[in-house]
């Protein structure tokens, strides 16, 4: 059975029963801690800082002073046809 197109493009909410919908909606989601109903524009930078992890502090391996080995075999498999 053909559906019609312009019966299709009057649903408000398109082809997902209307309590689906609004159950996602009004569930908090785990990644920013918000229900997606509950967003307001203020909320807009916390929620990208969250996701996307803007302000992070970078952590290095290792800090100044630190003694270190340089490994002799560095490299030791590289391609080509000249040992080292």
């Amino acid at each position: 059975m053909a559906v019609n197109a312009s019966t299709n493009l009057s649903r408000s909410s398109g082809p997902y029963p209307d309590p689906l919908v609004e159950s996602y909606n009004h569930s908090v989601h785990r990644s920013h801690g918000f229900a997606p109903a509950n967003v307001t524009e203020a909320d807009e930078p916390l929620l990208y800082k969250t996701l996307y992890k803007i302000d992070a502090p970078i952590r290095f391996r290792f800090a100044v002073n630190d003694v270190v080995r340089i490994s002799k075999a560095h490299k030791m498999f590289r391609k080509g046809y000249l040992p080292g």
